[in-house]
C-alpha cells in the first residue's frame, strides 16, 4: 500500500509538474506571441516590400527588353503590338511604386527606395526618347543609337540600384526572423517548433526567390538572344540585298548614261534599253523582297519555282556580270556542255542570285585573267550543274573549309582590302540547299578558286533539248520582248498627271484597245453613269475625288466592270483600301509593262482577226521607242517647272502641296529612266505623310541637285 501511495504521489507530482510546465509553456508562448507581435507585423511588411521591389526591378528588365525588340523591328504592326505590351508593363511599375510609397517602411529602406527612383528617372527619359524616335519620327537608326548609348548604360544603373534596395529589404527580413526566433526560444519546445517553422519558411522563401530570380534572368537572356538573332537575321538579309542591288544597278546606270550622253544608233539604243529593262525587272524583284518585312524577321526567303528558259537566264546574267568584269579588264565566258534542257523548273531570281553572288565574289578577288562559268545537265539525276572559276588570289584549304559560314572571309585583311560583309557565300549555300542542291569550293592559294553547285532542274520527260550554241542563240532571239497580242475593248483611265496619261494611253493603244481619259474620280463616276467600259484604270491620289472614293461610288451604282488600281503607294494598307472599296487588281507605279499587258489581256478580249500586213513588228517597236523618247524629252523639259513648284511650296511650308507634287514625280521618275527621282520623292512623301517635316527641305535640295545633273 505504501508503495502504491508513493507511486501515486510521484505520478501526481510528476503530472503536476508537467501540467505546470505546460501552463508555463503556454504562458510563455502567449507572452512570446504578444511580445513578438510587432516583429511578425514587421516581417510581413518587409515581405510585401520585397515583392514590390522585385516587381519594379522585373518590369524595368522587361521594359528595356521590349524597347530593344521594338527598335529591331521594321513592321509597324508588330511594333504596335509590343507598344501595347510595353504600356501594360509600365503601368505595373507605376502601381508597384505607388503602393511602396504608401507603405510604412524603415527610414533606411525608404532612403534606398528614393535613390532607386531617382536612378530610374534618366532611364525613363532615354526610353521615352527612343520611343519618340521610333513612333513619332520613324527614325529607327537614331532610336537604336539612343538605345545603345543611353538606355542600356542607364538600365544597368537602375537594375544595380534596385538590386541593392532588394538586398537591403532582405537584410531587414533576416533581422526580423532572427529576433522572432530569439524571443520564441524561451517558450522551449513551442519556440523551437516556431523557430524551425520560421527557418523552414525562410529557407523556402529564399529558395523560391533565388529560383524565381534565376528563371527571370534566364528568360531575359533568352529574350535578348532571340532579339539579337532576329536583328542578325535582318542585318544578314539587308546586307545581302545591298550586295544584290548593286549588280543590276551597275548595268542600269551604265547603260542609261550611255543612252543619255553618247551618240548611239537606234539598234544600239534598243539593245541597251532591253538590258536596262531586264536588270530593272531583276532589281524590282529584289526590292519587293526587301519590302516583305516578315521575311526579314524570319530570316527566310520564299522559293517560287517557275518554268525558266535557260537562254534568258544566261542573257540576263551576262548583262549583269560582263559590265563589272570589263571594267576590271577581266575576261568573262560562259561554257555550255550540250545537250542542255531548253527550260528548267526553278526559282530564276534565287538561281541568278547564287550565280551573281559567286561571279561578283570571283570578280572582287581577281585582278588579272578572267571568270568562267561552266554549265551542264545530268539527265540521270535531273540536276543542272554550274561552276564559277576565277584566276584570283585563291585560298588555303582551311580558309576554303570555313568560307561558307556567315560573315566569314579568308582573314581579317580581306575585309580591309576588298570590302564586303562575308554574307554572300553563306546565303548562296542556303539558297542552293533550298533549290535542292549543294555547293562546294576548291581553291589553291595564288592560283584561283572554283565554286561548284547543282540544283534540281525539274525537266519533264520528252522535254526539248538544245544541242549547240546556235540553237541557244536562235532561241534567245526568238524570245526577245515583243508587242502584245491585239486586244478589243474600251478602257477608262482616271489619272490627273499628264505624263502618266500619255504613257498609259500609249500602252493601251499599242494593244489595239480604245481608251477614254478623265482627270479625277468624279469625272470617272460620271463616265461610268453614261458609258459602258470593259476595264477601268483608277489612280488612287487625285484632286476633287480620289480613287478609293470613286471605286466605292462606281460599285454602289451596281457597275461590275473590272477595276485596276494604279498608285505609287505600295504599302499593305493602301492595297487593302483598294480591295475593300471594290477593286479587282492592284498595280504599282512605275508601271511594269509586262504585268500591265498581262492585266489588260485578262480583262479584254483578244482580237482573233489581227493581221500585221502593213506595219512590221520592228517598225512598231521603233514607233514605241520614239514615243518614249518624246515622253522623256517632255518630262525633262517640264522638270524645272515641277521643281520650282515643289520649292515654292516648301518655302511656304505647304506640305500638302509638296506631298501632292512629289507623289506625281515618284510615279514617273523610274518610268522615265531616273529611279533616283522616284527614291528621293518617296522619302519626301513619306515624311509628309508622317508629318515629320524637318528632313524635307534637305531632301528637296537633294532632288534639285540631282535634277540639275540630268538637265
Amino acid at each position: 500500500m505504501i508503495v502504491k501511495s508513493n507511486t501515486k504521489f510521484v505520478i501526481f507530482i510528476s503530472f503536476s509538474i508537467v501540467l505546470l510546465l505546460l501552463v508555463a509553456l503556454i504562458a510563455i508562448a502567449i507572452k512570446s506571441i504578444s511580445d513578438n507581435q510587432q516583429q511578425v507585423l514587421s516581417l510581413k511588411n518587409h515581405s510585401e516590400t520585397e515583392s514590390l521591389v522585385y516587381d519594379m526591378r522585373d518590369t524595368a528588365h522587361t521594359r528595356t527588353l521590349l524597347i530593344y525588340r521594338m527598335a529591331s523591328m521594321d513592321d509597324p504592326f508588330d511594333r504596335d503590338e509590343l507598344w501595347m505590351e510595353f504600356k501594360g508593363i509600365a503601368q505595373n511599375f507605376i502601381v508597384a511604386k505607388e503602393t511602396l510609397e504608401a507603405k510604412n517602411i524603415k527610414p533606411t529602406i525608404r532612403e534606398h527606395f528614393e535613390t532607386a527612383l531617382e536612378s530610374s528617372g534618366p532611364g525613363a527619359k532615354a526610353q521615352n526618347e527612343t520611343l519618340r524616335l521610333l513612333f513619332d519620327e520613324d527614325d529607327q537608326a537614331s532610336a537604336n543609337e539612343v538605345l545603345n548609348e543611353k538606355v542600356m548604360p542607364l538600365q544597368k544603373t537602375v537594375i544595380a540600384t534596385f538590386s541593392q534596395l532588394l538586398e537591403n529589404v532582405r537584410e531587414n527580413i533576416s533581422i526580423s526572423i532572427n529576433e522572432l526566433s530569439s524571443e520564441n526560444m524561451r517558450s522551449i519546445m513551442l519556440i523551437t517548433i516556431l523557430g524551425g517553422i520560421a527557418v523552414l519558411l525562410g529557407t523556402i522563401i529564399a529558395i523560391y526567390v533565388i529560383k524565381h530570380t534565376m528563371r527571370s534572368e534566364r528568360a531575359f537572356i533568352e529574350q535578348k538572344e532571340l532579339a539579337e538573332q532576329a536583328n542578325n537575321a535582318k542585318s544578314m538579309f539587308l546586307a545581302n540585298m545591298s550586295h544584290e542591288i548593286r549588280s543590276p544597278l551597275t548595268a542600269i546606270i551604265g547603260f542609261s548614261d550611255s543612252i543619255l550622253h553618247r551618240n548611239l544608233n537606234e539598234n544600239k539604243k534598243k539593245l541597251l534599253t532591253q538590258s536596262i529593262a531586264r536588270n530593272s525587272k531583276h532589281l524590282h524583284q529584289i526590292i519587293n523582297d526587301i519590302l516583305d518585312l516578315s521575311k526579314i524577321e524570319a530570316g527566310q526567303l520564299d522559293i517560287e519555282k517557275v518554268t525558266t528558259p535557260i537562254n534568258i537566264l544566261f542573257t540576263e546574267l551576262n548583262s549583269m556580270v560582263s559590265l563589272q568584269t570589263t571594267k576590271k579588264g577581266l575576261t568573262f565566258n560562259i561554257n555550255y556542255d550540250f545537250p542542255l534542257p531548253e527550260q528548267i523548273d526553278t526559282d530564276p531570281t534565287r538561281l541568278k542570285q547564287i550565280l551573281v553572288n559567286l561571279t561578283n565574289n570571283a570578280t572582287k578577288f581577281t585582278s588579272k585573267g578572267g571568270i568562267t562559268i561552266h554549265v551542264s545537265y545530268d539527265s540521270k539525276t535531273d540536276k543542272i550543274h554550274f561552276s564559277v572559276a576565277d584566276t584570283g588570289i585563291g585560298m588555303t584549304e582551311e580558309q576554303a573549309n570555313n568560307i561558307f559560314f556567315a560573315f566569314s572571309q579568308a582573314d581579317s585583311s580581306t575585309t580591309r582590302k576588298f570590302g564586303g560583309t562575308g554574307l554572300g557565300l553563306s546565303i548562296s549555300k542556303q539558297l542552293t540547299e533550298n533549290l535542292g542542291g549543294t555547293i562546294n569550293c576548291q581553291s589553291h592559294l595564288g592560283k584561283g578558286s572554283t565554286f561548284s553547285f547543282y540544283v534540281n532542274a525539274g525537266v519533264q520527260e520528252g522535254a526539248t533539248m538544245l544541242h549547240n550554241i546556235k540553237e541557244l542563240e536562235i532561241e534567245s532571239t526568238a524570245l526577245q520582248p515583243h508587242l502584245s497580242d491585239k486586244l478589243i475593248g474600251h478602257v477608262l483611265l482616271a489619272e490627273d498627271t499628264k505624263d502618266n496619261q500619255d504613257l498609259i494611253e500609249m500602252y493601251v493603244e499599242d494593244t489595239g484597245a480604245k481608251i477614254t481619259i478623265v482627270e479625277n474620280g468624279e469625272l470617272a463616276v460620271e463616265q461610268c453613269r453614261t458609258n459602258s467600259f470593259n476595264l477601268i484604270l483608277m489612280d488612287m491620289q487625285m484632286p476633287v475625288m480620289d480613287g478609293v472614293e470613286a471605286i466605292t461610288k462606281i460599285r454602289s451604282l451596281g457597275i461590275k466592270t473590272p477595276i485596276i488600281s494604279l498608285t505609287a503607294n505600295a504599302m499593305r494598307s493602301d492595297v487593302e483600301k483598294c480591295f475593300n472599296a471594290g477593286a479587282d487588281k492592284f498595280l504599282t507605279k512605275p508601271i511594269d509593262v509586262s504585268r500591265f499587258n498581262q492585266a489588260l489581256s485578262k480583262y479584254l478580249k483578244r482580237d482573233e482577226n489581227q493581221l500585221e500586213k502593213t506595219t512590221s513588228r520592228a517598225k512598231k517597236e521603233k514607233t514605241l521607242t520614239n514615243k518614249m523618247e518624246k515622253f522623256i524629252h517632255r518630262f525633262i523639259n517640264d522638270l524645272p517647272r515641277r521643281l520650282e513648284l515643289i520649292d515654292e511650296s516648301k518655302n511656304k511650308q505647304d506640305w500638302q502641296k509638296v506631298n501632292i507634287e512629289t507623289h506625281k514625280l515618284k510615279g514617273l521618275g523610274t518610268t522615265m529612266g531616273f529611279p533616283e527621282i522616284t527614291n528621293i520623292c518617296a522619302e519626301i512623301s513619306q515624311h509628309c505623310n508622317d508629318e515629320t517635316y524637318d528632313p524635307v527641305p534637305e531632301l528637296v535640295t537633294k532632288l534639285n541637285d540631282y535634277s540639275k545633273s540630268i538637265l
